[in-house]
Protein backbone atom coordinates (compact mmCIF):
# COMPACT_ATOMS: atom_id res chain seq x y z
CA UNK A 1 0.00 0.00 0.00
CA UNK A 2 1.52 3.50 -1.40
CA UNK A 3 0.23 6.46 -0.16
CA UNK A 4 0.75 9.96 -1.98
CA UNK A 5 -0.18 13.58 -1.38
CA UNK A 6 1.43 16.79 -2.79
CA UNK A 7 0.51 20.92 -2.31
CA UNK A 8 1.65 23.63 -4.30
CA UNK A 9 2.36 26.79 -2.11
CA UNK A 10 2.79 28.52 -5.60
CA UNK A 11 3.75 28.29 -9.22
CA UNK A 12 7.11 27.21 -8.04
CA UNK A 13 7.12 25.68 -4.42
CA UNK A 14 5.52 21.84 -4.18
CA UNK A 15 5.39 20.16 -1.08
CA UNK A 16 4.71 16.29 -1.10
CA UNK A 17 4.44 13.43 1.65
CA UNK A 18 4.81 9.75 0.89
CA UNK A 19 4.32 6.83 2.71
CA UNK A 20 3.70 2.97 2.44
CA UNK A 21 3.36 -0.11 3.80
CA UNK A 22 4.66 -3.43 2.73
CA UNK A 23 4.23 -7.28 3.99
CA UNK A 24 5.85 -9.97 2.71
CA UNK A 25 7.52 -13.58 4.15
CA UNK A 26 11.11 -14.08 4.72
CA UNK A 27 10.40 -17.85 4.94
CA UNK A 28 10.40 -18.16 1.04
CA UNK A 29 12.60 -17.07 -0.94
CA UNK A 30 12.04 -14.17 -2.73
CA UNK A 31 8.92 -13.18 -0.79
CA UNK A 32 10.19 -10.72 1.88
CA UNK A 33 9.85 -7.32 1.78
CA UNK A 34 13.09 -4.82 1.19
CA UNK A 35 13.13 -1.39 2.74
CA UNK A 36 14.74 1.04 0.24
CA UNK A 37 14.69 -1.02 -2.64
CA UNK A 38 11.79 1.24 -4.48
CA UNK A 39 13.23 4.62 -3.11
CA UNK A 40 11.30 4.37 -0.11
CA UNK A 41 14.51 5.47 1.09
CA UNK A 42 17.44 6.81 -1.30
CA UNK A 43 20.68 6.07 0.99
CA UNK A 44 19.50 2.17 1.50
CA UNK A 45 19.13 1.25 -2.32
CA UNK A 46 22.14 -0.18 -2.40
CA UNK A 47 22.00 -2.52 0.41
CA UNK A 48 17.78 -2.21 1.35
CA UNK A 49 16.82 -3.90 4.90
CA UNK A 50 14.75 -7.04 4.90
CA UNK A 51 11.85 -7.85 6.85
CA UNK A 52 8.06 -8.93 6.87
CA UNK A 53 6.72 -5.83 7.40
CA UNK A 54 7.68 -2.55 6.66
CA UNK A 55 6.39 0.87 7.11
CA UNK A 56 8.01 4.29 5.73
CA UNK A 57 7.42 8.42 5.38
CA UNK A 58 8.88 10.18 2.93
CA UNK A 59 8.71 14.65 2.57
CA UNK A 60 9.77 16.75 0.61
CA UNK A 61 9.88 20.94 -0.30
CA UNK A 62 10.60 21.43 -3.65
CA UNK A 63 11.32 24.62 -5.54
CA UNK A 64 11.84 25.09 -9.37
CA UNK A 65 14.28 27.68 -10.17
CA UNK A 66 13.82 27.80 -14.05
CA UNK A 67 11.69 26.98 -16.69
CA UNK A 68 12.33 26.25 -20.18
CA UNK A 69 11.22 24.40 -23.38
CA UNK A 70 13.84 21.64 -22.42
CA UNK A 71 12.66 21.26 -18.88
CA UNK A 72 13.01 22.29 -15.21
CA UNK A 73 15.87 22.83 -12.84
CA UNK A 74 14.53 22.10 -9.29
CA UNK A 75 16.22 21.45 -5.83
CA UNK A 76 14.13 19.55 -3.26
CA UNK A 77 15.05 19.21 0.95
CA UNK A 78 13.67 15.73 2.35
CA UNK A 79 13.56 13.38 4.47
CA UNK A 80 12.55 9.83 5.55
CA UNK A 81 11.77 7.44 7.90
CA UNK A 82 11.17 3.23 7.52
CA UNK A 83 10.20 0.79 10.53
CA UNK A 84 11.22 -3.16 9.60
CA UNK A 85 9.07 -5.75 11.55
CA UNK A 86 9.02 -9.52 11.84
CA UNK A 87 6.37 -11.80 11.56
CA UNK A 88 5.46 -11.49 14.94
CA UNK A 89 5.27 -7.47 15.28
CA UNK A 90 8.41 -7.16 17.18
CA UNK A 91 10.30 -3.84 15.79
CA UNK A 92 13.90 -5.25 13.88
CA UNK A 93 15.37 -1.82 12.59
CA UNK A 94 14.26 1.73 12.79
CA UNK A 95 16.26 4.09 9.94
CA UNK A 96 16.04 7.61 8.61
CA UNK A 97 18.04 9.52 6.17
CA UNK A 98 17.42 13.45 5.08
CA UNK A 99 19.05 15.31 1.76
CA UNK A 100 19.01 17.89 -0.81
CA UNK A 101 18.50 17.32 -4.50
CA UNK A 102 19.12 19.04 -7.58
CA UNK A 103 17.15 18.02 -10.61
CA UNK A 104 16.81 18.83 -13.95
CA UNK A 105 13.37 16.57 -15.67
CA UNK A 106 13.46 17.43 -18.99
CA UNK A 107 11.60 16.56 -22.01
CA UNK A 108 14.95 14.94 -23.73
CA UNK A 109 17.24 13.98 -20.57
CA UNK A 110 16.34 13.45 -16.64
CA UNK A 111 18.69 13.72 -14.35
CA UNK A 112 18.97 14.14 -10.63
CA UNK A 113 21.98 14.91 -8.01
CA UNK A 114 21.44 13.95 -4.40
CA UNK A 115 23.22 14.42 -1.18
CA UNK A 116 22.03 11.98 1.67
CA UNK A 117 22.93 11.03 5.35
CA UNK A 118 21.29 8.71 7.08
CA UNK A 119 21.32 7.12 10.81
CA UNK A 120 24.74 5.55 10.34
CA UNK A 121 26.04 8.72 10.29
CA UNK A 122 26.70 8.30 6.33
CA UNK A 123 27.02 11.12 4.08
CA UNK A 124 26.72 9.86 0.61
CA UNK A 125 26.19 11.83 -2.94
CA UNK A 126 24.59 10.16 -5.92
CA UNK A 127 22.95 10.60 -9.00
CA UNK A 128 20.12 9.34 -10.99
CA UNK A 129 19.91 9.00 -14.90
CA UNK A 130 16.27 8.42 -16.72
CA UNK A 131 12.86 7.77 -14.59
CA UNK A 132 13.44 5.11 -12.34
CA UNK A 133 10.34 2.50 -13.32
CA UNK A 134 8.77 2.32 -10.07
CA UNK A 135 8.09 5.82 -10.36
CA UNK A 136 4.41 6.13 -10.47
CA UNK A 137 4.21 9.69 -8.84
CA UNK A 138 4.98 12.55 -11.45
CA UNK A 139 5.82 15.58 -9.72
CA UNK A 140 5.20 18.60 -11.36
Amino acid sequence: MNLFFVTSFSENWRLYLRGGFAEGDMTEAGHAVYLGAAEELYSYADKPIEAERMIWVNAGLRRVFLRSWWGNLTAELFGGAGWTYDNGGSRLDSVWETGLSLSAPGHFFDGRLMFLYNDQSDFKVGFFIGKPIWSHYPLP
